[in-house]
């Protein structure tokens, strides 16, 4: 269990502390609130770490290999069919590449920026030696 929370501490940091299953729209709160009112039961909204390969099948607790996602989505995804719970793990993995390659933009961006305001900082240096 420690292991699972080290991870799962390290996924929030770097995804974001929302559930992943609603922030990539494979399920929305007001679904998760129609169903519990029929059953008239709270709502989990605890983060848990979600193997996207099982144990049973050899998946390791690995950021590669997790999701975050709320309580209620944990038990509500185990409860789907398996092809289901497949797509919904697809759809998972696609979401963090989404994330990690947003968060690859954005360096790469800061970096362009860097590199304009150095050559203009150097333009300008050589400028100011011709005027000389």
């Amino acid at each position: 269990m420690s292991d699972n929370k080290t991870i799962k501490d390290k996924m929030i940091e770097e995804f974001g502390d929302e559930c992943m299953i609603e922030k990539a729209g494979i399920r929305y709160m007001p679904e998760i609130l129609d169903e519990n009112r029929k059953g008239r039961r709270e709502i989990d909204n605890r983060l848990e770490y979600h193997h996207i390969i099982p144990v049973s099948k050899g998946g390791k607790t690995t950021i590669a290999n997790g999701a975050i996602i709320s309580g209620e989505n944990h038990r509500w995804l185990h409860q789907q069919s398996p092809e289901k719970q497949a797509e919904i793990n697809e759809l998972l993995i696609e979401y963090k590449f989404v994330v990690e390659r947003n968060k690859a933009m954005e360096k790469v961006k800061k970096c362009d920026k860097i590199l304009a305001e150095m050559r203009k900082a150097r333009k300008n240096k050589s400028m100011n030696g011709m005027e000389r």
